[in-house]
């Protein structure tokens, strides 16, 4: 009878667990492997970076698709990938929605950019090391891994691009060989317009944060 007993009130507690993983992969809460794989904590700090290259603008892969092309907002794919970053070394992806405030969609999103990937990066001589995070909402909210070799002031190079735990000497020399933008140029655009870290929805997130409290 016990036994009877334990099982009437077991389904309540399977309901909840069915529940929690749906919700889980609908992207309601960050994935526990997205947030023990973050280990470039946000602290804040000015990285230097600016004396290393330009951050009034971003970086976007310059191909020959583009490389004759005005970005505006009826091009921009063929911007992307592209990034942005900023001193206390915050970062972000395809900035470009920033460039027309004015207009009703391009740049819709600047209070909290909902649909952005953010993340931290940090430097490593003359190599910056980025993590981001896509946002929730999607299937997987996963963490991935950037690198790239500093050229100049305008110019970066990527040499690594994939799973944050899989990073090694050796991962780092395949990608080198046949990754991904490889043999491309991320190159500098001009770009006032930013936004306030502190509004997107990373920013208060514990596991992003070196402070937890």
């Amino acid at each position: 009878m016990q036994h009877l007993k334990k099982w009437a009130y077991s389904p309540p507690l399977v309901y909840l667990y069915v529940l929690l993983t749906i919700l889980s992969g609908c992207g309601i809460g960050t994935p526990l492997r997205t947030k023990s794989s973050f280990s470039y904590c946000f602290d804040g700090e000015n990285t230097g970076l600016d004396t290393m290259l330009k951050l009034n603008g971003f970086f976007y892969i310059k191909n020959e698709v583009n490389k004759n092309l005005i970005i505006n907002k009826s091009n921009v794919g063929n911007f992307q990938p592209a990034f942005k970053f900023y001193e206390n070394g915050f970062v972000h992806r395809n900035p470009y929605i920033l460039l027309d405030l004015n207009k009703s969609k391009f740049g819709s999103r600047i209070d909290n950019f909902s649909g952005a990937d953010f993340g931290r990066y940090i430097l490593n001589g003359d190599t910056i090391k980025i993590q981001l995070v896509e946002p929730p909402g999607g299937q997987t909210q996963d963490i991935y891994e950037v690198w790239f070799v500093i050229i100049d002031k305008y110019n970066m190079r990527p040499v690594y691009w994939g799973d944050p735990d899989l990073v090694s000497d050796k991962t780092v020399e395949e990608y080198i060989k046949k990754g991904p933008y490889r043999n491309e140029t991320f190159t500098f655009y001009p770009m006032e317009s930013k936004i306030n870290p502190e509004k997107t929805w990373i920013y208060n997130k514990r596991w992003f944060k070196c402070n937890k409290n």
